[in-house]
């Protein structure tokens, strides 16, 4: 799994300062810099890639930033999230690119509701209603960083997606958003906390 997002600027101090504060935890993590695809000192570096026990869990590209997040409920790969926050590595989503998105569905929708024949506004106009608790289910759930929203809210944004495709695709970006915001919550919480849960869903 990854999760992708932009930073302000790529700040090689920063990057590095978060290096040393895992390593003062006590991590096993490697830290890479480049440029143009080749080795740099860090200060000419565009480019920084960690690595926790040879595994690559973060990159940054210029502004583009990707954590891999294969163990991110372990506990190894916890604190690395955990300590991104603090540093500043890790931030928060921003939703206003996914809202523009949104409002330009609502107002496709909008428009379809004035053309549509009405037997497919009577399929159309409740699967709205589902799109819409769909949507805060998944927002508050991650809002409080707890398990990831899996079937109830997708069962609940499907019957809208489907009938109001291609359109519904707009929905995407806000999809993304919650997930980002999700791992940004679960970044700040103890790790035994996402581990406890894990293991208490799976018995």
């Amino acid at each position: 799994m990854r999760l992708s997002y932009k930073q302000d600027a790529f700040d090689a101090p920063r990057l590095a300062a978060w290096v040393d504060a895992l390593h003062s935890q006590g991590q096993d993590v490697q830290a890479e810099w480049s440029r143009d695809g080749q080795p740099a000192p860090q200060e000419q570096a565009t480019a920084f890639a960690l690595r926790l026990g040879g595994r690559k869990v973060f990159e940054q590209l210029r502004r583009a930033c990707t954590f891999y997040l294969a163990d991110a409920e372990s506990s190894a790969q916890h604190p690395v999230l955990a300590s991104a926050r603090t540093a500043g590595v890790f931030v928060p989503p921003r939703f206003g690119s996914a809202f523009v998105c949104l409002g330009i569905y609502a107002l496709a929708q909008a428009w379809a509701l004035a053309v549509f024949p009405e037997a497919f506004l009577r399929l159309l106009v409740p699967s709205y209603a589902f799109l819409g608790v769909g949507h805060y289910l998944w927002f508050s759930r991650c809002d409080k960083g707890q398990a990831e929203p899996r079937l109830p809210p997708l069962l609940m944004v499907m019957p809208a997606i489907i009938l109001s495709a291609p359109s519904s695709l707009l929905n995407i970006p806000v999809f993304g958003k919650y997930n980002h915001l999700y791992w940004w919550r679960r970044a700040g919480q103890p790790a035994v906390a996402g581990i406890a849960r894990k293991q208490g869903a799976a018995a």
